[in-house]
This record gives C-alpha cells, structure tokens and sequence, in this order.
C-alpha cells in the first residue's frame, strides 16, 4: 500500500498541467456528491393554510420566525408552506395561540375587563364578541371561506310605539367552485337570528363578496317571497330529475357523455274541496218507537214508529301546491369515436336500435306520462370536446415532461458520478504504476551483499545505469560516443 511520503513523491514529479487537471476532477466530484445528497435529502412542504386574510397571514409569518420554522409564501402570500412532517404540529401550536383569526375576535375580549371601562363600552365590547362568535360559526360551514357580521341594536324605549327591533348584516365570502344553496342561506339567516335577542329573521340581510343578495323576504304575505319559493322549488325538481337521467346514462355511456335539460310545469294552486255523498240505497234508522196497549178486548196490541235517514259521507280534500302537470325534456347523446391510420377521430353515430333503448331509459328514469301531454326529445350529436382534448393533451404532456425532469435528473447525476468515479480510478492506477516505478527504481539503487543482505549501491554506478537505461532508446552511434566518454574519463 503507497505511503504518504510515495504519494507526496509522485505530486511532485506530475507536470503543472495533470495537478490542475486532479484538481478540478475532485472539486467537482465534491460537487456532484454534495448536489445529490441536497437534492436526495431536501424537504418536501405542505400546505400549513390557505387562503388567508393578510393579517393572519402575518401573524402566522411572525410566529414562525420567532421559531426559527423554514416556510415559503405562495398565491401572493395567501398560502403558507412548511416541511412537510411539521404540518400537523404548526397547526395545532398556531391554533392554541388562537390562529388564524380572520373573523375577529369572539368571547376573549371580554377575558381582560380593564378598570374604567364605561357602559357604552362595554356594550360595545359585548356587540363585538358575539359578532365575532357568530362568524366563527358561520365560518364552519363547508362552502363558506370567510363571514363577517354588523349587528346593530338599538336602544331601549320607554314607549311601546317607538321601540326599534334589532337588525343584522352578513358578508358571505364563498369557496372557490362552492355555491350557497337557497336552505344554506336561510340556515345562516336563522342562526344568526336566534343568536341575537330580539332579532327576527326578516331583519336579517345576507349578501356576498359580489354584492348579490342572498336572503329573501321573510314575510309569510309577501308575492316576492312565495314567487322565490315556486321558482325554488321548480328548479329543485327539474335538476333533480336531469340528475336521475344523467346518472343513468352515465352508467351506460360513461362520463360527459350526454347531456339532460328539463323543464317542469308545476301546478301551485292550493284547492280546497268539500263534498257530501248521499246513499239512499243503505237508509240508517234515525228514531224507532215501540207502544203497547192492553186491554180485556183486544188483549196486548203493540204498534212501533221507526224513522228512516239517508245515509251522509262529508269529504273535506285538500290538494297540495306544486304538483307536476307537465314535463318536457331534451336529451343530447354523443356518439362513438374510431381512430384513423393517421391518427385522427371519426364520429361513429349510433344505431337505431341503441336510440330506442336509450329512449326507454330516459322516460322510466324521469317518470315520463303520455297522459300528462310530456314531450321527450332525444337527439344523437356529435359533441365539442375540443377544449377538453386540448386539457388532456396539456395534462399528459406536464406529466411526461415531470417524468423527464425527474428521470433525466437522476440519470444525469447517477452518468456524472460514474464518469467521476472512472476519472478517479484511472488516477488510481497510474498512482499505483508510478508508485511501481518509483519501487523499481529503489531497488536498482540497493544490490545484496553476500549474507543475504540489501546495502546502498555505489552512486557512480547507478547514475551510469541509469544514463543507460535513458540512451537504450538512442542510436548507437550516440550511445558509442557516450561510452567513450565515460572510459576517458579518469
């Protein structure tokens, strides 16, 4: 095995230009290994939270440096990341520091009751805190992303004509894709009602963040407020059976593959109807008289009255609103697709016989009634999917390009790891060849004596032997003329 001193020999007898080449191969083979092992080794991030308000977004920001947490900021700082293994941690440490608090602050503010504090104050104090608690509440609804709530109640009176009910604003900021359904607003309408005394739901007002309103009229009176309910309901029931027929076409056809669009005539009249049914076939006794007389005549005579009354059936029927009285639907159903030798998609429509299946489908799934006047129309067309080829196309060419990046990542680091290695042997064994060179040399510099024993040879004789080893490549008419010098010399 080479010692340090044959190694720190063989450095030195290497020209300039091979110590700067050695140089540079191991630079950058730390390098490489200090790349690979950071890109091996680099932490993943997760999501902490998302979408938040800019004050929490700060609070949250501060708190993690004050823990020396790494994090990164995304979607304009609105989305907080950090590794990944401390997801669930930081949110249980954030939440216990009351975190994020977008909605304000509830019943804590009234933890601290400093001295001095005047009665409007703390009413003002209390107004904020159950403004606060009812935000939070609200916020807890799936398909609402953030709530903010005015309260205002007015000041007792001392007369009854000139008491004022209180009243309440909600500001809805809904989910991105999410959508309030009618009975979710009414729900938030109610709960913010009953959490406030003495608030009717009809002084509730709920908008959102595109200023639409979303409350209705409350008053049972109101036209606006039972024309709501009638559209309400028409709309309920038209989604609800294009979604039964869509459902089963997807079944059969597969997905986005048809498309149901229904319309419902809904009868709302609310009838009353009172009828009386006369059986005079089955008369019902009324009264019946029995009288007996006695005498030494005649004997007993009994004689009886019996009252007959037509039998009565009184009907009181009710009919309920919103009965359906006619349906008329369209159904769009596309056909199949063959490919060409070149690559390209024919439209394939479907046969008659498939139509016909697919009609009889629809009308069971729909409830159709040729009794009510119901039209159904069924069409086979070929469908626009261009931006949906286009969406596929771009997903498959983001995931082949990530499958690249990553592959050609790892294939780039592994080639150029090799290719270091292979530098380093090769400088190996010339190491080990010089170091070979460098042993024979020192024997040539050593002859045994007679025991056996390695002793110093003469320097005369090896420096000729090496002048010999040097010139054996010569002429010999160069090598003649050096040995003629060599033998005059005294």
């Amino acid at each position: 095995m080479p010692t340090l001193e044959q190694v720190r020999r063989i450095w030195q007898r290497l020209p300039g230009s091979q110590r700067l080449f050695i140089g540079v191969v191991l630079v950058a083979l730390v390098g490489i290994i200090i790349f690979v092992s950071s890109w091996a080794s680099r932490d993943e991030y997760g999501v902490l939270y998302a979408n938040l308000a800019p004050e929490d977004a700060g609070e949250i920001v501060d708190r993690l440096n004050s823990q020396g947490v790494a994090y990164k900021l995304t979607q304009g700082g609105q989305t907080v990341l950090v590794p990944r293994p401390e997801v669930y941690e930081l949110r249980l440490s954030l939440a216990s520091a009351g975190l994020p608090q977008a909605s304000g602050q509830g019943y804590e503010l009234l933890d601290s009751n400093k001295m001095g504090w005047t009665d409007f104050v703390q009413k003002l104090q209390f107004r904020r805190a159950l403004e606060g608690e009812i935000a939070r509440t609200i916020q807890t609804l799936d398909a609402v992303q953030q709530a903010r709530i005015h309260i205002v109640m007015p000041e007792p009176s001392l007369f009854v004509e000139e008491e004022r009910l209180p009243t309440a604003s909600v500001m809805i900021k809904v989910r991105a894709g999410e959508r309030l359904a009618d009975a979710e607003v009414q729900g938030i309408v109610r709960l913010v009602a009953a959490g406030v005394e003495g608030l009717q739901p009809a002084q509730v007002t709920v908008i959102d963040t595109s200023g639409r309103l979303l409350s209705r009229s409350q008053g049972q009176d109101s036209l606006l407020g039972v024309t709501n309910d009638q559209l309400e309901l028409t709309r309920t029931v038209e989604e609800g059976l294009a979604r039964k027929a869509e459902s089963a076409l997807q079944e059969v056809l597969g997905p986005r593959r048809a498309v149901v669009r229904i319309s419902a005539v809904l009868d709302f009249e609310r009838a009353e109807t009172t009828r009386e049914i006369f059986d005079h076939q089955n008369p019902v006794v009324r009264s019946e008289q029995r009288n007996e007389q006695t005498s030494s005549e005649s004997g007993t005579t009994e004689t009886s009255t019996t009252n007959y009354e037509i039998s009565k059936t009184i009907e009181h029927i009710v009919d309920t609103p919103g009965s359906i009285t006619r349906l008329s639907a369209a159904v769009f159903v596309d056909g199949t697709y063959e490919t060409t030798p070149e690559g390209g998609r024919t439209y394939v429509p479907r046969d008659s016989e498939q139509m016909q299946k697919l009609t009889a489908l629809i009308k069971t799934a729909i409830g159709f009634d040729t009794q009510r006047g119901d039209e159904l129309t069924v069409e086979n067309i070929a469908f626009n999917d261009t931006d949906t080829q286009r969406t596929v196309q771009e997903l498959e060419k983001n995931e082949r390009f990530e499958m690249i990046q990553k592959v050609g990542g790892v294939a780039v680091s592994a080639v150029l790891a090799l290719g270091a290695l292979l530098v380093l042997w090769r400088l190996f064994s010339r190491a080990r060849a010089g170091l070979a060179q460098a042993g024979q040399s020192s024997r040539f510099e050593l002859e045994e004596d007679g025991a056996g024993l390695n002793k110093p040879r003469d320097p005369q004789a090896v420096r000729i032997e090496r002048q010999l080893r040097q010139m054996s490549h010569q002429p010999p008419e160069v090598i003649a003329s050096v040995v003629r010098a060599w033998l005059q010399e005294p």
